[in-house]
């Protein structure tokens, strides 16, 4: 509020909306995440009860030394970034990477291994640790060759084919996104976007449906991801140059090699049981 003189009369002003309250509510929204940050923290202080508790109750009744233990979660979750206020949507690394540990009877402790492992991959080695044969119908492969591969010594009972194994280079990742005809609280917003909290910044669409295809190898470090949306949008990141995923360069590649991309995203996106183990397999340096 002000008060200022026009042609000699008293004015009286009142500014309802001042840039300090703007920063007030600038402010308040950082301290929200920061909160929202520092809770997600504290809440894996019971994670480490629970692990703590599994272990000792394991150890309690001699059976960890016959327990193989794995740490895993589903998904990622951003905080912040690109302006994104909280979930777990979208294409980038710091939604799609998950920490994956294993410990049990034979596999040296503190090893760490670069080749990419994927959830689908968990059911068929916990049946194999068990002594079965997993499925032809799974995606996925037993993650023991690695084990073999990486940790000496090892059990005795596995077959020397595990003594050289070809692992996979690339993998697929996807997402169907999600929309509302009408989003509470945000009449602004047309339909087709969801999740809009807090502030209506919308964290996922009906356009934001995608597939990708993930390389990691010493050659190529790379994300190369396909949207259904009218526009068929097309990005692709170099991730050992541009970790945060910045630079779309789409258009700084040869067309060839966005064609070689999409064929292998084909194969991924549309294999079944033993053809995608064999899309893996045929998948190693191919593309590089």
């Amino acid at each position: 509020m002000s008060l200022r003189e026009t042609a000699g009369q008293p004015c009286l002003r009142l500014n309802f909306i001042s840039p300090h309250f703007i920063y007030l509510i600038i402010y308040l929204f950082i301290c929200l995440f920061i909160h929202l940050f520092i809770s997600r923290w504290r809440t894996l202080l019971s994670v480490d009860d629970l692990v703590e508790e599994v272990i000792t109750t394991l150890d309690a009744g001699k059976l960890l030394n016959n327990t193989y233990v794995i740490f895993s979660s589903d998904n990622g979750f951003h905080l912040g970034q690109f302006s994104l206020p909280q979930d777990k949507r979208q294409l980038y690394e710091f939604d799609v990477r998950v920490p994956f540990m294993i410990r049990g009877p034979g596999l040296k402790p503190k090893q760490t291994s670069q080749s990419p492992i994927l959830n689908i991959d968990i059911a068929p080695t916990i049946v194999e640790l068990a002594g079965g044969k997993a499925p032809e119908s799974m995606d996925g492969r037993s993650i023991l060759p690695l084990l073999v591969c990486s940790f000496e010594p090892l059990f005795t009972f596995f077959s020397p084919r595990f003594a050289d194994v070809a692992w996979r280079t690339d993998f697929l990742i996807q997402h169907y996104g999600e929309g509302e005809v009408k989003i509470p609280g945000c009449p602004e917003l047309s339909s087709g976007v969801f999740n809009c909290w807090p502030n209506c910044v919308c964290e996922d669409a009906w356009n934001n449906t995608y597939s990708c295809v993930r390389s990691v190898s010493s050659k190529e470090d790379m994300m190369y991801c396909e949207f259904e949306d009218k526009e068929a949008f097309l990005e692709l990141y170099d991730v050992k140059k541009d970790r945060h995923q910045l630079k779309n360069l789409n258009k700084d590649v040869p067309p060839k090699f966005l064609e070689a991309k999409h064929r292998r995203l084909v194969d991924l996106a549309t294999c079944s049981g033993a053809s995608c183990r064999k899309a893996y397999q045929d998948g190693v340096d191919t593309l590089l």
